[in-house]
């Protein structure tokens, strides 16, 4: 690709496994996983949030599939979610209770239903959830509203006008 593709994040380390383990690997590997769920996983996505992992299997309680990377040896990603993103942690910052984590894009793992025609992941066809935290609601993506890097042209042409 000739660029590093990143991602951010921010997590509540020492709250977010059963496995006591799991934080010192991650700490030595600093590698990670990110599911993106669909709509379809609404319900699974909001139990995965607000129940401990520490005295309950939360893959067992849902149904949900756990896939072991061949890449990486972070935990495992969600079978059913359309799409995974393999990382390995470039910066991390202390931030309050949480650490923000910036991640580089090792590998995207995608569902070929969640592609268009041309093998890339359609963010229309994965329909993820967003969540919006001041109302406690999740929302899915609707129509696009534009097209990047030249909806906002029409600005620069008239300030650059003679």
């Amino acid at each position: 690709m000739g660029r590093h593709m990143l991602f951010k994040t921010s997590l509540h380390l020492a709250r977010h496994t059963k496995d006591p383990a799991y934080l010192g690997k991650y700490r030595r590997t600093r590698e990670f996983m990110v599911c993106i769920p669909s709509e379809a996983l609404v319900d699974e996505t909001d139990f995965f949030g607000i129940a401990s992992g520490k005295n309950l299997d939360k893959f067992e309680e849902t149904g949900l599939t756990p896939v072991k990377s061949e890449i990486i040896e972070a935990p495992p990603y969600i079978e059913e979610c359309p799409i995974a993103i393999v990382c390995r942690a470039r910066n991390l910052m202390p931030i309050g209770s949480h650490t923000l984590i910036i991640g580089e894009i090792l590998s995207i793992l995608a569902d070929e239903d969640a592609c268009g025609k041309d093998g890339i992941p359609d963010i229309s066809l994965v329909r993820p959830l967003l969540y919006d935290s001041q109302k406690k609601t999740y929302y899915t993506i609707g129509e696009p509203a534009g097209k990047a890097f030249s909806s906002g042209m029409k600005f620069r042409r008239d300030v650059y006008r003679p």
